[in-house]
Order: structure tokens, then C-alpha cells, then sequence
């Protein structure tokens, strides 16, 4: 029997409970969260946000005109009109915007890549030089460390109003490193702040911590933040690195104004480092859908995964259970699963290990799994607590916000998980096994209660035995030879369409076997000139036949003589030595085994008359 959960893929997005107060210091112990579990592209549905600084929007270069061109896909915000100096008075944008992103996160390095088209240009009104930034990339892994590059160029206008795009000065041509060049604009870093006590980084100003969270499919990262790359200065210093004016063929060899983009506060408290950006895009978030089936001892919940990352160490896949009146999981701790859990792993190794994985997860960020209920989960469900099937990553490193990377919810309803349980009835068994002795059969014994079905019984070497039950009884047979000891038995009913299969628990005690000599017998006796013979037998209390060295010593006086007496079936022919003339005694003696007991001696006089 198998029921869907009305078909939902419920989840909850737990990731990214961003830190949203969390100092820099405090970061170097503990990383930024970690994504939620997106794979996949993204195409055409990514958007980015970036308030650039305050220094590059607002005052060292005079007039912050950041504008874009029809179709590039970047668009001024909160634009409010420039009182410094203009005949025509350009935007001052406080945050530049761009859409139509393109990219994706790969599901086995957790990376995300988002490009976008489009470009901002920033206007120096002294001397007329300007910047442009276009088609920025963003790449950057689950804790927010990356780089951020652009197309950057720079050059010199001579219009006494704002001409879009900026023209080369004439007689100018193109500034020997003005034309647009690809470099790294950000280093994003998940803690910008790595030494405290450094003074280059601590009027850092950008607190909050990186975060990622998803909402209806829509996954928000926040606060990328960082440094402005030293790539990025360089190159707008110019060929001799010095943007004086003075390069070959210019009147300014590079952006006089470079050093703006500097790693600081300076000293009238305007901030030049990078403002933090904020990236959204429709990606394929971490998800479960989960199905109920029965076997004969309980239910399966299974457990299909999409969208999970396939990093060390994987997930731990749980069936979590709140009390009626609890506020819903909010992630706001995970702490280790409770509950019937099982560990999918990332390598085939994991199939193999110790602990052993219950499953890997793919290349494509899916996994199949279960979780199973056995007979005990079953009697302690409540109509009025709330179940979930929860995700989070494996062996400790999911502790939020450390990791949120791969938290899902999915709810499961407990009216399905009873109706499921009360659909059979549970029955009761019960193992017997009296005490066996060594070299006899043994016979155990399973009653059923109820149902019919078969028996399986664990404990005796190592394949299961079956046996069918056949009015109430399922008997098992085991062979005479179990050696001597004490065996945990296991029986498991299989149960029927009607009743649930139950185990039971016992154990056999297999005890040694007597034994004794019950013929010692010489025939013909030796003489002083030719050998002679005896007969030995060896019985046991179970029948059992052994087979065994004993020691057969004949004795006369302070003379002795060993014989080995090797029996076959329990029985020996042994053949004597030529004895001197008097009365011998013969004694054979057997030390016995670990499944036969040492039985006693036995003895008789030959008399050697010749």
C-alpha cells in the first residue's frame, strides 16, 4: 500500500537566516550561511543591486552621473538632481540596477555565476574625465567569497554639457589604457575584516554578514561584499601608473581620480570602500518529495531529493516530530536530527563505509532514500503532534547559520502516517528453545497469534532460516552438529494484508554430550613373540559418532607402554606390541572435545603367559 502526500514538494526556506547584525570580528569563528541548496541556470530572471560608495556617487568627483543607455539593462535609482555644477543638471544615482541576468551555480562545487549587461558612468566634473563600469560577473561560492569583474574604461570629454556616452577629448584618440578592458572590480570576501586591530580595515563599515534566502522560488543573496581590487586601481591609473597627464599622446594617461576607489574612510567620514551587493535570481532550490508505503514491520517514508549540492558530507534526512502548539520550525537551531534518520553521502565510498551512507547524492543534486518506521515508531505517533521530513547537511556542519546550505522541510501529515499504521493489526509472537544438546537435532519453535505468512529466523549461521506458519507455528530444524553454545535467536514474522510482522527474541543453549567407553577388549592377546589387537568404542550420550585420538597405556610394573587409539565413527581397531610375560593392565583414556565431555577411563588385565 502507497500513498502520495497529495503530491506536494512542501519546503521551507530555511536558508540564509541571515546574521543580520553580525560585527566583522565575530565572523573570522563563525562563516556566513551558505545558500540554499540552489542548482542549476539561470536564465534571464537574475537581478542586481549596487549603491557602488558613497564617495565614487557623491562628492570627490564632483557630479556622480550615472546613466545608462537604452537596452543596456542597467538603470539609476533614486536619482535626485546634482546641485554642483552642470548647465544641464545630470542624476545622482543612489543605487544602480541591473536585470536579465544570466548564469547558474554548479551542484558540485556550490559556486554561483551571474552576469548581467548594462554599464554606469561615473562624470569627474573637474577636468572632465569619467568612468565607465559595464557587464559586470559576479562569481562567488556558498560563503560569499569571490570576485566581482567588469568591462572599465575611462576617458576625457570636452562637451560643457553631459554628452552620453563621453567622447575622447580631440586630438586625444583613445588613452593608451581607456578602452574597455575586463578586470576585477570587488574582491568578495565572507569576512572583509579578517584582522582585527588592522587599521586599513577597521572603519570597514558594512557589518551585516553575508545571507542567502529563498521565497517562492526566488532566491535573495545579500550583502556580497568586499574590497575594491587592486586590479581595478591599477588599471585606472593608466599605463605608468601615475595618471598625471603626462603619459605619451595624452593629456592625462590614466583616471586622475583612481585613488577614489581606496579601501577606507577617509577623513571627513565619507566612505570609499564598496558598497555591499545584493543579487536575486530564479534558481532551483533544495527540495524533498516524500511517499508513504508499508512492509511487513512498519512504513517507508521515502525521501526523493532535488536540487542538493553534491559536497562532503551530504545530508542527514530525518523525520522530525513537534509537540501540538509549538511554533513551526523556524531553523533558528538545528542541532542534531532527532528521530529516525538516515545519511546520504556524496562518493560511492560513503555505500561502503562506517558509518555507512543509506545513499549518495548525484551529479544532478538528486538522491532517493528512506526512513523507516518500525513497530515501536508506529504505537508512539500522535494525531496531535506535526511531523516533517527535514534536511540539513551531515556529521555537524549544519548548524545554522553556520550552514544552511541544504535545510528543507516537507511536511507530513500524522492522520496519514496512523491510517497507514492502523490499517493492519498488530499481532503477537513468541520463540521457544528448549536446550539442545550436541549430536542431537534441535527444534525451535515461533507461535503466531494471528495472521498466517512466514517466519524468519536469525541467530544460527549467516543466512537467515524460513519457515511457514502452519496453525499458529512456524518449527525450525536445526542440524545435530551446532557447536556447544549460547545462540540469540531472532525471529521475524512476515506478517499478512491484515496484520503487521513482529519480531521476537529468544535463545538456543546447545550443552555438551556425555560419553563413555563401552568396549575395551583384547583379541588374540599378545605374546612376548607376536602382536596382539583390541577394540575400542566410544559412545555419546546423543549418539553422535566421534571421531577422536585417544591414548590406550599399558602398564606393568614401572614399565609402560602408549598406544594410539584413532577412532572412526567411535570405534578403533588398535593394534598391540609384543608384551613381556605377567599380567598388563590397559587402560584407555579420551580427553574429550568442546562439544563432547571427557567420559571416563576404562581398563582390563592382559595376561602374557608365554
Amino acid at each position: 500500500m502507497t500513498t502520495i502526500l497529495n503530491g506536494r514538494h512542501a519546503r521551507r526556506g530555511l536558508a540564509g537566516v541571515a546574521a543580520a547584525a553580525l560585527a566583522g570580528a565575530a565572523l573570522a569563528s563563525t562563516p556566513a550561511p551558505a545558500r540554499a541548496g540552489q542548482t542549476g541556470d539561470v536564465d534571464g530572471t537574475a537581478t542586481a543591486s549596487w549603491a557602488v560608495s558613497e564617495l565614487a556617487r557623491h562628492y570627490r568627483m564632483g557630479l556622480a552621473s550615472l546613466r545608462t543607455e537604452t537596452g543596456d539593462g542597467a538603470t539609476c535609482v533614486d536619482a535626485n538632481p546634482d546641485a554642483l555644477a552642470m548647465p544641464t543638471p545630470q542624476p545622482r544615482c543612489s543605487t544602480i540596477d541591473w536585470a536579465d541576468g544570466e548564469g547558474g551555480v554548479d551542484p558540485v562545487t556550490g559556486v554561483t555565476t551571474l552576469s548581467y549587461d548594462g554599464h554606469f558612468t561615473i562624470w569627474a566634473s573637474t577636468g572632465n574625465q569619467w568612468v565607465r563600469i559595464a557587464d559586470p560577473e559576479f562569481t562567488f561560492d556558498s560563503t560569499g567569497t569571490g570576485s566581482v569583474t567588469a568591462e572599465v574604461s575611462y576617458g576625457t570629454t570636452t562637451a560643457s554639457t553631459w554628452v552620453e556616452p563621453p567622447v575622447a577629448k580631440p586630438g586625444n584618440g583613445e588613452h593608451p589604457g581607456g578602452a574597455p578592458t575586463r578586470v576585477e572590480i570587488v574582491d568578495l570576501l565572507a569576512n572583509p575584516n579578517p584582522t582585527p586591530g588592522d587599521a586599513s580595515y577597521d572603519d570597514y563599515p558594512y557589518a551585516n554578514g553575508f545571507s542567502t534566502t529563498v521565497d517562492e522560488g526566488t532566491t535573495t543573496f545579500a550583502n556580497l561584499r568586499g574590497l575594491w581590487a587592486p586590479e581595478l586601481v591599477t588599471h585606472l591609473a593608466g599605463p605608468d601608473g601615475v595618471a598625471d597627464g603626462q603619459g605619451p599622446g595624452a593629456s592625462s594617461d590614466g583616471f586622475v581620480y583612481h585613488t577614489t576607489f581606496q579601501n577606507l574612510v577617509d577623513g571627513s567620514s565619507r566612505v570609499r570602500y564598496p558598497a555591499p551587493f545584493t543579487l536575486t535570481a530564479e534558481v532551483a532550490a533544495a527540495q524533498t518529495a516524500v511517499s508513504l508505503s508499508t512492509d511487513s514491520t512498519g512504513i517507508n517514508v521515502g525521501v526523493e531529493g532535488t536540487g542538493f549540492l553534491k559536497t562532503a558530507p551530504g545530508v542527514y534526512v530525518s523525520l522530525r516530530e513537534y509537540a501540538a502548539g509549538d511554533p513551526a520550525y523556524t531553523g533558528g537551531s538545528v542541532g542534531d536530527m532527532d528521530g529516525p534518520t538516515a545519511w546520504v553521502g556524496t562518493a560511492p565510498g560513503d555505500l561502503t563505509g562506517t558509518p555507512a551512507a543509506n545513499a549518495i547524492i548525484g551529479d544532478d543534486g538528486a538522491f532517493s532514500t528512506s526512513i523507516h518506521l518500525g513497530l515501536d515508531d508506529l504505537a508512539a505517533l500522535d494525531a496531535e503532534k506535526l511531523y516533517s521530513v527535514v534536511t540539513r547537511k551531515a556529521h555537524g556542519q549544519g548548524t545554522i547559520p553556520a550552514n544552511a546550505s541544504q535545510v528543507t522541510e516537507t511536511p507530513v501529515d500524522a492522520s496519514e502516517l496512523i491510517a497507514l499504521r492502523d490499517s493492519k493489526s498488530t499481532t503477537g509472537s513468541a520463540l521457544t528453545a528448549p536446550v539442545a544438546t550436541y549430536g542431537a537435532p534441535a527444534t525451535v519453535t515461533v507461535d503466531v497469534a494471528q495472521g498466517g505468512g512466514t517466519v524468519s529466523l536469525a541467530g544460527i549461521g549467516n543466512t537467515p532460516r524460513t519457515a511457514d506458519v502452519v496453525d499458529g507455528t512456524a518449527t525450525f530444524a536445526l542440524p545435530a552438529t551446532l557447536a556447544v553454545g549460547t545462540y540469540p535467536l531472532t525471529a521475524t514474522t512476515s506478517g499478512d494484508d491484515a496484520t503487521w510482522g513482529t519480531t521476537a527474541a529468544g535463545s538456543l543453549v546447545v550443552k555438551k554430550t556425555t560419553s563413555r567407553f563401552t568396549v575395551l577388549k583384547a583379541g588374540p592377546v599378545p605374546t612376548t613373540k607376536r602382536t596382539g589387537r583390541a577394540r575400542v568404542t566410544l559412545a555419546t550420550g546423543s549418539g553422535h559418532k566421534v571421531a577422536a585420538r585417544a591414548i590406550l597405556t599399558l602398564k606393568k610394573g614401572k614399565v609402560t607402554r602408549k598406544v594410539a587409539v584413532n577412532l572412526r565413527n567411535g570405534t578403533a581397531l588398535v593394534n598391540l606390541p609384543k608384551l613381556a610375560k605377567g599380567n598388563w593392565s590397559a587402560i584407555v583414556t579420551w580427553t574429550g572435545n568442546a562439544n563432547v565431555a571427557r567420559p571416563a577411563y576404562r581398563k582390563i588385565v592382559l595376561r602374557v603367559t608365554r
